[in-house]
């Protein structure tokens, strides 16, 4: 499945550039590319989570009820 068929709000788990699994939340498409957060960042009142971004071509897989990108599909071109 394609990052661009989720549905808002949606569960994920990325591997961040430490190699670290951490758990994000895909939030929509804007554009070419999503929007996304990752959990586990400290929340300041009046301060948005820093968003990352993935292409919205991006292969997805569903596994234990999060979407992982799929490193299967060689077609994936998603800088974090």
């Amino acid at each position: 499945m394609k990052l661009y068929d989720l549905k808002r709000n949606s569960l994920m788990r990325i591997v961040d550039i430490k190699e670290t699994k951490r758990d994000a939340t895909f939030h929509h498409i804007d554009g070419s590319y999503s929007y996304c957060t990752f959990d586990d960042e400290v929340l300041t009142p009046g301060k948005p989570r820093e968003p990352f971004h993935l292409a919205a071509w991006t292969n997805m897989i569903l596994i234990s009820g999060k979407w992982e990108i799929d490193e299967e599909c060689s077609d994936n071109d998603t800088p974090l």
